[in-house]
């Protein structure tokens, strides 16, 4: 009777100690998994970060911490699309964005739309001479990066 429990007591331990090893398994897999689309959303802002540049296209794979990332741009069909791939080890993650620029007259364009039947006006003030501020001949990541370091806060009437 006491070798029968013996026995039950051993396969039960040899049992969980294989359910623990294939726990840690599945979730180092996991972690894998996690940093290979981490790294996917890396390749989406490197992206982004080189069309704020006016340099779209691919990115080259990039190696960034345990992995690597690269993007495929596909600007010749409707709607244009990036792809973003991220890697480590055997894991792979992908993301797609859809990537939609203006054409270059509406680039500076301001759009309003009134759907609650007040009347309203638009404002536009600011100094125009300024050396520092907006320039006719900047480029859409000229603004973009004009605007996001506070561009324009601190012009008077």
């Amino acid at each position: 009777m006491v070798v029968l429990a013996g026995c039950v007591f051993v396969l039960l331990g040899l049992s969980l100690l294989r359910m623990a090893e294939s726990e840690m398994v599945m979730t180092h897999n996991a972690v894998k998994e996690t940093q290979a689309f981490h790294l996917a959303e890396a390749g989406v802002a490197k992206f982004i970060a080189n069309a704020y540049d006016g340099e779209v296209g691919n990115v080259e794979s990039t190696s960034l911490g345990d992995g690597t990332y690269q993007v495929t741009a596909h600007c010749d069909g409707s709607p244009q699309y990036a792809i973003s791939t991220g890697t480590v080890g055997n894991a792979q993650k992908r993301i797609k964005v859809e990537v939609s620029f203006l054409s270059p007259p509406y680039e500076h364009a301001i759009y309003g739309c009134n759907a609650s039947g007040q009347e309203w006006t638009l404002e536009l003030r600011g100094n125009s001479g300024s050396d520092s501020g907006p320039q006719d001949d900047w480029s859409w990541g000229d603004w973009m990066r004009w605007f996001l370091h506070g561009g324009g806060g601190d012009d008077e009437d």
